[in-house]
């Protein structure tokens, strides 16, 4: 049973204004306290639009933060030459025995392109080839 019929009201016959009114206003109460209960923070869409832009930034940035590590090479000298100055020199590197290379500064890891040798000559196109893979994945 509806609330018409234990009211007595035939709910086939149309109802006067007062009740449509009564009803509106019920219906809106409704509807504000279900939105009040949503947003108990008071937020309004700048506060959705900014949240929004912050995950958005904060996904874009680890995005670079991983292009970063992987492509990191810290400056190197080689031991043959008795030189004290470190450089990126690709010439120095690729004269220079493997075991005789320093670099420097001690690293906690080694980069994709230390571990690959992606450091000087042809090999080098592949670490920017790698740099900007996410970049293309993401599309």
């Amino acid at each position: 049973m509806t609330s018409d019929q234990q009211n007595g009201k035939s709910p086939f016959l149309p109802r006067s204004t007062m009740e449509n009114e009564e009803i509106k206003n019920n219906t809106n109460k409704f509807r504000r306290t279900n939105i009040n209960l949503l947003c108990s923070f008071n937020f309004n869409r700048f506060h959705y639009c900014v949240l929004l832009c912050w995950l958005f930034g904060i996904f874009f940035a680890t995005q670079m933060i991983f292009s970063v590590f992987s492509n990191y090479i810290p400056k190197w000298k080689c031991l043959l030459n008795n030189t004290s100055n470190f450089a990126r020199n690709c010439t120095v590197y690729q004269q220079c025995p493997e075991n005789l290379i320093q670099f420097e500064e001690n690293i906690p890891f080694h980069s994709a392109a230390m571990e690959f040798g992606w450091i000087c000559g042809s090999n080098a196109y592949n670490r920017a080839l790698f740099r900007r893979l996410p970049e293309f994945l993401q599309e």
